[in-house]
């Protein structure tokens, strides 16, 4: 009896041993409520996605994205005409002279396991295109009007519209600073001028319209 006693005692012991020192390996992981990210790959169509997040639950969290896009104009007394233009993802490779522009998007999370979730979100971006090529020009002379048709910038403005569910994941919830990653699928609606150049070859580009495959990575920081 007494033997079982101590056999049971020593059990207990090291359980609780073990217990401590599992604790003391794993301890526990308090979720940051606020989290503030960028995604690189949009620096390549001269852009860059900002990402503020808050969770409210351990399972749902809210993203409202910011989304400005800029490339220089290139002044055509310094170049040679159709020599020196900009180029991106966006406009399928297709040359266009200069870049503005804005986007926001609002999205949702939804995390059904510890370090992944999925996320249907929303956008809206206004894009102001400059790209060069040739229309008639109005003037005036001896009080009558003639046209012309000549080289020049033209400007074309699209209104682009998303709606996109994505499957994500992030690397941890150690650190302050954390790498989230993301693979979905969307649909895109875009406003423009169908006489000027459409940009539409691509399901990246900004005439584009209809389905398209949406990925990513996510550089992030946790605010608290």
């Amino acid at each position: 009896m007494k033997n079982a006693k101590r056999i049971v005692l020593i059990c207990q012991l090291l359980l609780s041993g073990i217990f401590l020192s599992m604790n003391a390996q794993n301890p526990e992981i308090h979720l940051p409520r606020c989290a503030v990210s960028f995604e690189p790959l949009y620096l390549l169509n001269s852009g860059l996605r900002v990402n503020f997040e808050y969770r409210s639950t351990a399972e749902h969290a809210f993203e409202l994205s910011l989304i400005p896009y800029y490339a220089k104009e290139i002044d055509e007394d310094t170049h040679d005409d159709l020599t020196i233009h900009h180029v991106n993802v966006n406009s399928g490779f297709r040359e266009f002279n200069s870049l503005s522009g804005l986007g926001t998007g609002l999205g949702y999370k939804y995390y059904f396991a510890s370090l992944f979730f999925i996320n249907p979100n929303i956008s809206y971006t206004r894009y102001n295109v400059k790209y060069e090529g040739w229309e008639f020009k109005q003037f005036k002379e001896d009080g009558l009007t003639y046209y012309s048709y000549e080289q020049t910038l033209i400007k074309q403005p699209f209104d682009k519209f998303t709606v996109c569910m994505t499957l994500g994941g992030r690397s941890s919830y150690r650190h302050a600073f954390f790498v989230e990653y993301y693979a979905g699928i969307g649909l895109a609606h875009s406003i423009y001028d169908i006489n000027k150049k459409k940009y539409n070859e691509s399901m990246f580009g900004y005439g584009y319209s209809g389905i398209y495959l949406s990925t990513g990575i996510k550089i992030a920081f946790s605010i608290q």
